[in-house]
């Protein structure tokens, strides 16, 4: 059924909505060697790695009940594991071993991903900006900004992942009833 809801939903053309043209940058270009040194201060002062932290730690839990949950239906897993799988209790015990360990790899990768955010931000920002963003940031107004943040982020999170879902529901409806799969449900 929903093989079949995506074929035919995929088959009905809708308007191209216009959107506007975000911002852009080379991101090809070579990189200033000040304007990386900004970069990399500049994201010292957001406190990067807390805000890593606080993003990863917001993910896990989805991304560890998605995998598991992949885990417990793939047949190319051993019957075994996937029997264990089964017993809420192991399942428990595996997600948080899981999460765990998943929080510290990417840890071990912050040094790279800080790196690589550098660089990006680098090509992205005139030393200017940098500069301006990084004063900011030592400001009252930037520390209570970073303060703030992650608190209104986790609030937010939810209520987007709410209006996601009903978002989602809604369009699957109205995709259904467009396609007049709901009249051949009744009649079957």
């Amino acid at each position: 059924m929903i093989g079949l809801l995506i074929a035919a939903a995929a088959a009905v053309q809708s308007p191209a909505v216009a959107t506007p043209a975000p911002p852009s940058y080379d991101s090809a270009a070579a990189v200033d060697p000040a304007r990386l040194a900004a970069a990399t201060q500049l994201l010292a002062a957001m406190h990067i790695e807390r805000q890593y932290d606080a993003l990863i730690s917001q993910m896990l839990p989805v991304m560890t009940k998605q995998i598991f949950g992949s885990l417990q239906n793939d047949s190319r897993l051993p019957a075994r594991i996937r029997s264990r799988l089964s017993d809420p209790e192991v399942l428990k015990t595996m997600e948080k071993t899981f999460s765990t360990k998943l929080m510290a790899q990417f840890r071990s990768r912050y040094a790279t991903l800080i790196s690589l955010t550098a660089q990006e931000y680098a090509r992205a920002f005139e030393l200017s900006e940098l500069n301006a963003v990084q004063a900011f940031y030592a400001s009252p107004a930037g520390q209570r900004a970073l303060t703030l943040i992650p608190l209104l982020q986790q609030k937010l999170v939810p209520l987007g992942m709410k209006i996601g879902s009903d978002a989602g529901a809604a369009a699957m409806k109205e995709t259904v009833e467009t396609l007049g799969l709901d009249d051949q449900e009744n009649k079957s």
